[in-house]
């Protein structure tokens, strides 16, 4: 099996829905017809770091400890961009190696090297 995740920031599922509804989005629509697309539940706080570092961890951010755009380190206070954190935690880009899946990510506008 193949999953795709696509994923919008500040994306507004009601004006997707409208202009798909408006057939306005043939590619899309195709995804919509297979059963394909499905509204997610905003996480609280609602921001960029918080939301993907949930989607991609499965925790809420008292699991995965991202709070805020910004993180800092519990013994210096030295404050360094949340996301940074988030990419060495377990996550859906990185499973064992054992595990006989292939994973593979594209993050645009928030290009970020990936942990090694």
């Amino acid at each position: 099996m193949k999953t795709l995740i696509l994923g919008f920031d500040s994306f507004d599922p009601k004006i997707f829905e409208e202009l798909a509804g408006q057939n306005q989005l043939p590619n899309f629509e195709k995804f919509i017809e297979q059963g394909g697309y499905s509204q997610l539940e905003v996480c609280s706080p609602p921001q960029t770091e918080v939301s993907w570092t949930s989607i991609a961890t499965g925790a809420d951010p008292g699991g995965h400890g991202i709070f805020d755009f910004v993180h800092r380190d519990p013994a210096t206070y030295i404050p360094f961009v949340s996301i940074l954190a988030a990419l060495y935690c377990e996550n859906i880009f990185r499973g064992s190696s054992g595990d006989g899946l292939s994973r593979d990510r594209i993050m645009v506008a928030g290009n970020v090297p990936g942990a090694s």
